[in-house]
């Protein structure tokens, strides 16, 4: 059975994704190392702590917030 594709909001910009995807794949196919310290997300305006994020299912219309903190100035 072919997966459905869903539109989501990510940090402003419409994304169309794989329907059926957690905020950890989602995090991952974007490139960020879940493993690195220094990445927030915040799912519909609630952060999501990162112990829940292979928790957290991604919906359709749903709006996705990622911040990248990153050293230097």
């Amino acid at each position: 059975m072919k997966k459905k594709n869903i539109i989501i909001s990510i940090n402003g910009k419409k994304q169309e994704i794989s329907g059926n995807i957690d905020l950890l794949q989602l995090i991952e196919s974007l490139g960020f190392d879940p493993t690195k310290s220094g990445v927030a997300v915040a799912v519909n305006c609630e952060v999501v702590p990162q112990k829940m994020w292979s928790e957290t299912r991604i919906n359709p219309d749903s709006e996705i917030e990622i911040i990248h903190a990153v050293q230097g100035g």
